[in-house]
């Protein structure tokens, strides 16, 4: 499995900031704001209400009909030239623009094409962010409106994500480097077997999208290094587990069904649930051991911190909703 103490990890640090709490507050009120009619001209971030239609070479394409759609300039998932011809219209002005795609555009129909849009504006409505106040507070759960409090939980719940990553990274990092640390021959056995776990997996999510699997080449070939890679883990993990004697303990165990069982209504019940039968304490008890072996590494292995930025660090975590 090579020398353990030659693996190089680098560990996240993140502080937790007042700014970061006050951006975290900052998007709770975007979730939470309500949009306002304005006479001006639209701006980023306003939202615009109109009809279009869209055409190539004169023959139309696409169009909305008499129905209106609602559209946040600037939110993305559309060509950036598309809103910068909205800034600057006003409710019940008409408006017609081209845009030219690029020839790599996603939309294979429209990639190097030109499309003309004619748009009519029925309104112009900007974000009102709510008051960070007593009502914003019970509006988050806190009973008694108190924004300290609230914004105290706010950052409580950033610690317990930031950790979580952190885990998480520091985990991926680990058997990332024992796998790659790791040189010999894997059992045919086991890797034909989960080559064909692997494929067998790939055909169920093909069902559930509606396709056949008999209509798709599913190669073997194609899931031979993720097979690999997951044979290769499970043999060095349960070779260091059996070495070092990490197998998890009764009280990780719980530690670790308690955990799942936060996000429950009833967490109580839920623990029962799991202890009720010695089968539905496997996954647990192997997270848990997983733990083990992590800890067990990072104390052996050369562990380096690493400065991240939070937005990047924390980019797309909305738990806080």
């Amino acid at each position: 499995m090579g020398d353990i103490k030659k693996l190089k990890i680098e560990r996240p640090v993140l502080e937790l900031k007042a700014a970061d709490i006050d951006k975290t507050i900052e998007v709770l009120q975007k979730q939470r704001g309500t949009y306002a009619p304005v006479k001006r001209a639209a701006k980023l971030t306003d939202k615009v209400t109109l009809s279009l239609s869209a055409s190539m070479d004169g023959k139309e394409v696409e169009s909305t009909g008499e129905q209106t759609i609602d559209l946040v300039l600037g939110e993305g998932g559309r060509v950036p030239e598309f809103d910068e011809n909205l800034v600057g219209v006003q409710a019940a002005a008409e408006k017609s623009f081209k845009i030219k795609y690029k020839k790599d555009h996603q939309v294979e129909e429209l990639a190097g094409k030109t499309v003309t849009y004619d748009v009519k504006v029925k309104e112009v409505a900007e974000l009102q962010l709510p008051k960070v106040d007593a009502d914003f507070a019970k509006a988050l759960g806190v009973e008694d409106g108190d924004v300290k409090k609230m914004k105290e939980e706010i950052k409580a719940s950033l610690q317990q994500e930031v950790d979580r990553r952190v885990r998480a990274r520091l985990k991926d990092q680990v058997f990332n480097a024992l796998v790659e640390n790791a040189k010999f021959e894997l059992p045919k056995a086991l890797l034909q077997s989960e080559t064909q776990r692997l494929l067998q997996i790939a055909a169920q999510n093909l069902q559930r999208r509606g396709v056949d699997p008999s209509t798709v080449n599913l190669e073997p070939s194609v899931f031979e290094p993720q097979a690999k890679q997951t044979v290769t883990l499970r043999l060095v993990l349960s070779e260091l587990v059996h070495k070092n004697s990490l197998h998890a303990k009764p009280e990780q165990i719980k530690a670790m069904v308690e955990t799942f069982a936060q996000g429950y209504q009833d967490p109580a019940e839920v623990l029962t649930w799991y202890y009720a039968d010695p089968k539905r304490l496997e996954e647990p008890t192997a997270l848990a051991t997983e733990e083990n072996v992590i800890d067990w590494v990072l104390q052996s292995a050369k562990v380096s911190d690493q400065k991240v930025d939070f937005d990047e660090f924390m980019c797309g975590y909305r738990d806080w909703e």
